[in-house]
């Protein structure tokens, strides 16, 4: 494979090189097979460079997987906070969750798979933290739902399960190829039953 220096990069942009050849490393051969010499020979990046700027397979895993949270999450709340009413909320993050996986293949897929892979401690914490982060924010949005008693209460691990849970279920599905409904009408099919599981007037 040929390779291509980077020692005239800056450095946000050398780090960037790295960050995308390891996520297609780890896209291609998972993240427990992929290895920094993968990594380097698909960057071009040397030893050195990638010891420098990250240290570790699992820190380069660990960069990647906070930017992807963080593009995730940004574009999901942006769109609940658009909302005016619980019905809307509710089916705009479903829809909204669905269409991201639609348009971001590789990003969806990379979390999916590390979320089971075999890290360490920090970063198990790290993944939960932001997952916490996330619900709570949601959490917050319903909050004044919740207290009309228009949204069944729960705490905030059980609404974010409530909603994304079938269709973070179909999305593995749809990517491994195996859904035989279109994205596009699970979109619609799944709004509707989280909508109708949510509501205290169904």
């Amino acid at each position: 494979m040929k390779t291509r220096p980077l020692n005239r990069l800056p450095a946000e942009q050398r780090k960037r090189e790295v960050r995308d050849a390891a996520l297609r490393c780890f896209l291609a051969n998972g993240y427990a097979a992929a290895t920094l010499q993968q990594i380097r020979l698909a960057s071009g990046a040397s030893h050195g460079s990638i010891y420098h700027h990250f240290g570790s397979k699992q820190a380069i895993a660990r960069e990647l997987y906070e930017e992807g949270r963080r593009q995730y999450t940004q574009h999901m709340l942006a769109a609940l906070r658009r909302q005016q009413s619980p019905e809307a909320a509710v089916r705009v993050l479903v829809t909204e969750h669905l269409r991201w996986t639609r348009l971001h293949r590789d990003w969806t897929l990379f979390l999916t798979r590390i979320a089971t892979a075999e890290v360490n401690a920090e970063m198990r914490g790290r993944m939960m933290e932001l997952d916490a982060e996330f619900a709570d924010a949601v959490h917050e949005w319903f909050a004044p739902f919740i207290r009309k008693r228009l949204i069944v209460r729960l705490p905030a691990e059980l609404l974010v399960l409530q909603l994304f849970g079938p269709c973070i279920a179909f999305a593995r599905r749809w990517i491994g190829g195996m859904a035989s409904t279109g994205i596009r009408s699970a979109e619609r099919l799944l709004a509707d039953a989280a909508w109708h599981a949510l509501s205290t007037e169904n």
